[in-house]
């Protein structure tokens, strides 16, 4: 009897096992946490020709990213201003907002201004700054094959167009061309060029941020509002001409060999107002609308930074009402 009472307990604990078994697969097969899953892969793969001492990749916040499906059921935040004025809570969609007086390197409204995020297109700021300081503007890169099989056609370029650097730098800015960033850094040494960026990075101290290529395509290209805040700021003091260009409504460039002349219209909404210093667009699936503008608010340079954002624009204007 105490024999059959042993066996009957020990196919209950087994069934029970089973039964853990099948449940907590099914939890490990559910699509959010596969998205999750498909996510940490993408961040976790290699990236770039040179090996880079980064920060470790913030997976869980990025990961939000695949588990909403999409940007418009994006949970909203409040953004609370540190002054009572105009606004003192409002609501946004934008996953990371920084409010900063770039001068003063006061905030006035942040949130989440300290997680990592990919910032898509924003990285053709900092390609600017490396192939300003190192490239002869007057220089003459023809476009590659290789350049040109770059995600997007933003410019139109064809394969053996050649152009100024200065030209190449305008189209990479005004149109977000990545094959321009990549023609750029082609002419230099991609190598190098990944290196230098990422030297720069150390010099304004932008320590959370990595680079692993020059046009923003790659997800892992990521960094904070604040790091963002410390570029904006360089760029302010060192490199007005490239801010000047950003803020350009439209300009031209022209093939050296046919002179050809292909007009640069600016994408950035804000290009050409009076109070608009600079900035730049970025958007890629997986950083939803990023949005980084400088604005002269009462003589004074403040930037505004929102990453993921489902109307960057609309928001952006609303925060700038609010100071």
């Amino acid at each position: 009897m105490k024999s059959y009472s042993r066996i009957f307990f020990l196919t209950l604990i087994f069934i029970a096992s089973v039964l853990t078994v099948k449940i907590w697969g099914g939890k490990i097969s559910s699509p959010k946490v596969s998205a999750l899953a498909t996510v940490k892969n993408v961040l976790e793969g290699a990236g770039g020709d040179i090996n880079q001492e980064s920060p470790v990749v913030d997976k869980t916040f990025v990961s939000e990213i695949a588990s909403t499906g999409n940007f418009s059921e994006n949970p909203t935040s409040t953004l609370k201003f540190a002054s009572e004025g105009i606004c003192s809570e409002v609501e946004f969609s934008s996953r990371a907002i920084l409010v900063e007086y770039l001068n003063q390197n006061n905030s006035v409204a942040e949130i989440n201004s300290t997680r990592r995020w990919p910032i898509a297109s924003i990285t053709k700021l900092i390609t600017a700054v490396v192939a300003v300081e190192n490239i002869d503007p007057e220089i003459p890169i023809t476009l590659t094959d290789k350049a040109l099989k770059t995600e997007g056609d933003a410019g139109n370029f064809k394969s053996v167009q050649t152009f100024k650097a200065n030209d190449l730098i305008k189209a990479m800015l005004l149109l977000s061309s990545n094959d321009a960033a990549m023609a750029l850094s082609e002419a230099f040494g991609q190598d190098k060029f990944l290196a230098l960026m990422r030297g720069k990075l150390k010099e304004v101290g932008m320590e959370e941020t990595s680079l692993y290529e020059p046009t923003g395509l790659s997800p892992k290209n990521q960094s904070t509002p604040r790091d963002i805040a410390k570029l904006m700021r360089y760029l302010y003091n060192y490199h007005p001409e490239i801010l000047k260009i950003t803020r350009t409504p439209k300009d031209t460039a022209y093939e050296t060999k046919t002179r050809t002349r292909q007009v640069l219209v600016n994408i950035n909404k804000f290009a050409g107002q009076s109070s608009f210093i600079g900035g730049k667009t970025g958007f890629i699936n997986d950083s939803g609308g990023n949005l980084v503008s400088l604005f002269n608010v009462r003589g004074q340079p403040v930037v505004i930074i929102v990453f993921g954002s489902n109307d960057r624009f609309k928001e952006s204007e609303q925060i700038l009402e609010c100071i």
